[in-house]
């Protein structure tokens, strides 16, 4: 029985595929920019909704201030709750005086 040499075995090239520590070196980075750019990405969102219920608030009293011009009379904006969310709307001035239809309990 002759034994051959090494070097006459076929060889196993590692040229496909990724090692197990660079896909960990890979999901670690991905974490690491993860965790820094999902706070900011949160801050813009909330920005973004303050900013879009600023405008609604803004176009909100400006629709009174024309209501109240074109019929000479005033009108007001109340804020409220409703089922837990905060409102705001126009009161409609032959209404009876007070939150018009916002109950206290």
């Amino acid at each position: 029985m002759r034994i051959e040499p090494r070097s006459n075995y076929p060889r196993c090239d590692r040229t496909g595929g990724f090692s197990l520590i660079e896909l960990l070196i890979v999901v670690f980075v991905v974490m690491a920019i993860a965790a820094i750019a999902i706070p900011n990405v949160l801050l813009a969102v909330s920005n973004i909704r303050l900013r879009a219920s600023a405008g609604d608030l803004g176009g909100l009293i400006q629709q009174a201030r024309i209501m109240a011009a074109k019929n000479n009379t005033p009108y007001v904006v109340l804020y409220g709750t409703l089922n837990g969310a905060q409102i705001a709307y126009i009161r409609d001035p032959k209404s009876a005086a007070g939150l018009g239809n916002l109950r206290r309990r």
